[in-house]
Parts: C-alpha cells; sequence; structure tokens
C-alpha cells in the first residue's frame, strides 16, 4: 500500500466517523426538543438538529467519495505500450564562405557662411498660487444604543413578541440597534430590534447582552 492509499483510507475513516456523531446528536436533540414544552429553547434544538443532520450527510458523502477513489487507486494499471525508437539521419553541413565587405567612410561637410540662431530664453508665464480653503471641522454623532447576541446557535427575529414567524437567524455576536419597543409575551421579556441588513423584529431579552 503507497502513503496515498494510507491517507486515502484514514481520510475515509475519520469522515465517516464524524458523519457517525453528528447524526447521533441529531437524533438525540430531536429527542430533547419532543420532549421540551414550547419555547424559545425547542426552536433552538430544533434548528440544532437540521444543522447536525446538514453535516452528518455531508462527512458521509465525502466519505464514500474517498472510499471510491480508495478502491479505483487499488487496481493495477495497464502496462504502457513500448515505443520503438527512431533513428535520425545526420546530415553534414556543408562548408559556407562569408565576405564580409567593409563599410564605405563618408564625410559631412557643413558649408561655410551658415549662421545658426541662438536659443533666445523664454520667461515662463505667472501661476497663480491657490489658497487652501480651510476643511469642515467633524462633529461627532452620539452612537445609538445597541446590544449583542449572546446565543452559540444564534437567535431568530419574529415578527412579533413570542410569535413563530421568524424573519432571520441572528448569527452569535451580532450587534442589534435598539428600537423603542418592549413587551412581555408567554413569560418573556421582548425587544424590538434592527438587524444588520436592516430587518425589524422583536428578539428575546434574555439572549442579548445591552451595551
Amino acid at each position: 500500500m503507497t502513503i496515498l492509499n494510507g491517507v486515502l483510507l484514514a481520510l475515509a475513516i475519520i469522515c465517516l466517523l464524524a458523519a457517525a456523531a453528528f447524526l447521533m446528536r441529531a437524533f438525540g436533540a430531536r429527542n430533547q426538543a419532543q420532549a421540551a414544552a414550547y419555547s424559545v429553547g425547542r426552536q433552538e434544538l430544533r434548528h440544532d438538529m437540521q444543522v447536525d443532520l446538514v453535516r452528518g450527510a455531508a462527512f458521509l458523502l465525502v466519505s464514500l467519495t474517498v472510499w471510491a477513489v480508495f478502491g479505483l487507486s487499488l487496481r493495477p494499471g495497464r502496462a504502457n505500450a513500448n515505443i520503438p525508437a527512431t533513428a535520425t539521419a545526420t546530415v553534414p553541413a556543408a562548408a559556407t564562405s562569408t565576405t564580409t565587405i567593409a563599410p564605405t567612410a563618408t564625410s559631412t561637410q557643413t558649408p561655410a557662411g551658415t549662421n545658426t540662431p541662438a536659443a533666445t530664453p523664454t520667461t515662463p508665464p505667472d501661476i497663480p498660487t491657490q489658497t487652501p480653503s480651510p476643511s469642515p471641522t467633524a462633529t461627532d454623532t452620539p452612537k445609538p444604543p445597541t446590544a449583542i447576541v449572546n446565543s452559540p446557535n444564534g437567535l431568530y427575529l419574529r415578527e412579533r413578541p413570542g410569535g413563530t414567524s421568524q424573519i432571520e437567524l441572528i448569527p452569535d455576536g451580532a450587534e442589534l440597534l435598539l428600537l423603542p419597543g418592549r413587551e412581555t409575551a408567554n413569560e418573556l421579556e421582548w425587544q424590538q430590534v434592527r438587524t444588520a441588513i436592516g430587518n425589524e423584529g422583536w428578539v428575546a431579552v434574555e439572549f442579548i447582552v445591552y451595551q
């Protein structure tokens, strides 16, 4: 077995183990989501299950592909056909004689009595100088209040407090612009925010950190 075959075999085994781990974690998240009551945490568990299923399927596909390449690399190769050598005939080069012709010297004469006009200096025109205009001074603009998402699995932006309609999945650590609205629904505090791409909606207060 060559080094390349060993690397392919190790890569296929690693991808297969990773696919099995993600699939097992996805089924575990599914059982937890079914057992949990309706809340924001249940929605996050369902999202984790979907992500792990996609990752497990991707690693399984990579593992199958590597196994196929490994199987093809074990097939014996066909022997290359012998290519007959072709004889090349050497043709003797004929002697050539080179005749060198010496260049003829030519003399240039300047006719007498011709005066070359002298160059007259020119005075450069006056260039007007420009006075730099004073630059406007920048004034500090107060920064609007913001908050940071504190949820490893991301946070859903909802259409209304406690609603099930999801507008956007905001990643962990993203900055949100705080809007005036704040309400209580489903025993949770909800804050009205605007995301970086301009969507406006509501998020649970327990998953954000005020700045």
